[in-house]
């Protein structure tokens, strides 16, 4: 008989045992390889989540849901429209991503301070349309998608990552280090201790506070242009269309992300982006009846234009925001449609020593050779450009 991995203690002081997946009126909980997903089937939900010595306690409505969380396992949890109320407490390092749709909701997530007082936890907010409220404390890495709406938020993280999206917002970050996407709207910053980063349109933006001058990335056309939709093909739902495009044209603020995005799109790439579910990892390819890419003798391979991004806005991994998992997957696409991959890719993308032979990669014979991608067109330049350490391996 397979091993029981949640248990249920309902109001009546029933105890329950089950495998996965369970579904009862007001949730369904399922696992899929190392995710473990939780959708409220009510609206307008009241949901408790805090550590526990097997994982997670979950509390709504009067039941109680003891679900067993492995080491790697993400926690992904879902509620539908209605103004929810949702509040996290994390003592793990599991990642856990909250997806709570439209109204006007209030979510709380909180890293339960360690003996020697480390952040712990990654969490990744996706509130929806509405007027919410957002705090988070005491965390390793939080990424927060505030979506339209007069939305309010507090970020206390080591590293933050705020979209404020559509509306009238408040952001102020407690404490930690932030980097906040501020292109649509109206939006009041407080910035915090450290220092911050700002991508948006300064007429949107009223600074109301702060310790630090925050570095601006100033970008006053806040849709991507036409060109730029037609390289980028965003294929999926609105919202991730939404989502994906506005990542883009964050990117395209970016002095160091610019430079790949603009070359892709004189060279005449199309690129496919398509949603995937894995919320650790994204993956790019091209189409094979274009050539190989690869780098023969010192020689450009074959420039394939048509390439494909898999990529999921919600992934995130250790020190690695989403917007860094897609810049990753557009080095590739950069050396697929210069017909400049190596025989290490993953490396080269990164920006990491990809060979001993040095490739030229701006055709110039007056440079030397590099032997990996060279700025800005690898990872860690878009690292350096947000304050994130250097990546110095791979995997």
């Amino acid at each position: 008989m397979p091993q029981a991995n949640l248990v249920v203690y309902t109001p009546a002081g029933l105890v329950e045992q089950h495998v996965l997946p369970y579904q009862d009126q007001a949730f369904i909980i399922a696992r899929e390889d190392q995710i473990v997903r939780v959708q409220a089937l009510r609206p307008r939900v009241t949901l408790s989540v805090e550590a526990h010595a097997s994982g997670v306690m979950l509390r709504s409505s009067g039941l109680r849901y003891e679900l067993a969380l492995m080491g790697d396992d993400i926690l992904h949890v879902r509620t539908g429209s209605g103004d929810d109320r949702v509040h996290v407490a994390i003592a793990v390092a599991n990642q856990v991503v909250l997806e709570t749709g439209d109204g006007n909701d209030i979510i709380k997530v909180e890293g339960v301070a360690t003996a020697d007082s480390t952040a712990v936890g990654r969490v990744m907010i996706d509130a929806g349309p509405g007027n919410d409220l957002i705090e988070t404390t005491r965390l390793q890495q939080v990424e927060i998608d505030a979506g339209a709406g007069n939305d309010t938020v507090h970020s206390g993280a080591t590293h933050a990552f705020i979209y404020a999206g559509e509306g009238e917002d408040i952001v102020k970050v407690v404490e930690g280090r932030a980097v906040i996407e501020a292109l649509d709207g109206h939006n009041r910053l407080t910035t915090g201790m450290l220092d911050d980063r700002l991508y948006g349109d300064a007429r949107a933006i009223t600074p109301e506070g702060g310790f630090t001058a925050p570095v601006l990335y100033d970008l006053t056309q806040t849709t991507l242009p036409a060109d730029y939709l037609k390289t980028f093909l965003v294929q999926g739902e609105a919202h991730y269309i939404e989502k994906v495009n506005r990542q883009l044209n964050l990117l395209r603020a970016s002095p160091t992300a610019s430079v790949l995005l603009h070359d892709l799109v004189t060279n005449g790439a199309r690129v496919i982006i398509s949603s995937i579910e894995a919320l650790d990892n994204a993956d790019a390819d091209y189409d094979p009846g274009q050539g190989d890419p690869t780098i023969r003798n010192g020689k450009r391979g074959a420039r394939a234009l048509n390439c494909r991004i898999g990529y999921n806005p919600l992934a995130q991994r250790p020190d690695t925001p989403s917007v860094v998992m897609l810049y990753h997957e557009l080095c590739h696409v950069w050396n697929f449609v210069t017909g400049s991959v190596t025989d290490e890719p993953e490396r080269q993308a990164v920006g990491l020593e990809a060979g001993l032979q040095g490739f030229d990669y701006d055709d110039d014979p007056v440079t030397p050779p590099d032997t990996s991608n060279p700025f800005p067109f690898n990872e860690n330049a878009l690292r350096l450009e947000l304050g994130l350490p250097a990546r110095q391996t791979y995997p």
